[in-house]
């Protein structure tokens, strides 16, 4: 059970840093394509 416990927390950690690096992304194409959509 504990390394259960351990290997979900990991994983929701490198899961958090996988979504904030695809959110910077994602912010950086959004920022980069505005003029296009104004």
């Amino acid at each position: 059970m504990e390394e259960r416990v351990g290997q979900s927390y990991a994983d929701d950690k490198s899961r958090i840093r996988l979504y904030r690096f695809i959110g910077d992304v994602f912010l950086q194409a959004v920022r980069f394509q505005k003029p296009f959509w104004e």
